[in-house]
């Protein structure tokens, strides 16, 4: 049932309890509706950006979103840099995925690519909808990088991949054209940013494939939030680029040239 798939979604997602249920074949389905919910609950700080300022805003917005996830996405940010910092073969890089130890590859790369992604919302024209469809857009980058490539061990990566193999070309679509309507909101900015993170997404699912011999869920995890930040940070450069065109050198090129 629909109810069912939703409910192993937000399961497999977030934190938020979802009562007591099995997991549904085709949960995968529903990863668009989930970041629906969570990315307008995570962006509701954005509403208050005018009284406490965009910075604190987004702030907020980046900090109810990793409670929700349950750090989740973060944990795999961390054990992913870690275990790319390993020079060695294809087993020592999954190996160090399991470490529990926390390195330096970890900590600069969590540091980077969050910090990227609170720069880009505290700067961004539309922080709410940018906000929503970069969520939204994490979602979808997770389930573009699961169709390629192999899982490796037992879990969330092969639970996946299962339920992405059920159904696999409804779950794109549905993964997919929610948030390409909602990106027509803002056909210049919102469409691009969109195309943007798709391609950001495929890019570094095939390098972290060939980089750990397929996937599992920290590289899923990875790959998601690759999309969420490289969708924030296009948007935030279309979407000024479309409100201040003469920030733009070819308009100013194409502007003097006619004059």
């Amino acid at each position: 049932m629909a109810l069912d798939g939703f409910r192993s979604a937000l399961s497999f997602l977030t934190r938020i309890p979802a009562g007591s249920f099995r997991f549904s074949d085709t949960y995968v389905l529903y990863f668009s509706a989930v970041s629906l919910v969570t990315g307008t609950i995570g962006a509701l700080p954005m509403l208050l950006s005018p009284i406490t300022g965009q910075l604190a805003a987004s702030s907020l917005s980046v900090a109810l979103l990793l409670i929700f996830t349950g750090y989740h996405h973060a944990d795999a940010v961390i054990d992913c840099g870690d275990a790319l910092m390993k020079t060695g073969t294809v087993e020592e890089r999954r190996a160090a995925l399991k470490d529990g130890r926390t390195g330096t590859g970890g900590i600069v790369t969590f540091v980077i690519l969050y910090g990227a992604l609170l720069s880009a919302f505290s700067s961004t024209p539309f922080p709410f909808f940018a906000f929503l469809l970069a969520e939204m857009a994490s979602k979808s980058s997770m389930v573009l990088s699961a169709l390629h490539g192999r899982p490796f061990g037992r879990g969330m990566g092969q639970s996946f991949r299962e339920s992405l193999d059920r159904r696999r070309a409804p779950s794109v679509l549905a993964n997919t054209l929610p948030q390409l309507v909602l990106a027509l909101l803002f056909p210049g900015p919102g469409a691009y940013s969109l195309l943007v993170a798709v391609a950001s997404s495929i890019a570094a699912s095939l390098f972290l494939h060939r980089a750990f011999g397929g996937f599992n869920g920290d590289v899923l995890g990875l790959t998601g939030e690759i999309g969420r930040i490289s969708f924030a940070v296009s948007f935030l450069i279309l979407a000024r680029l479309h409100m201040y065109p003469d920030l733009c050198l070819l308009h100013s090129l194409l502007a003097s040239s006619r004059s």
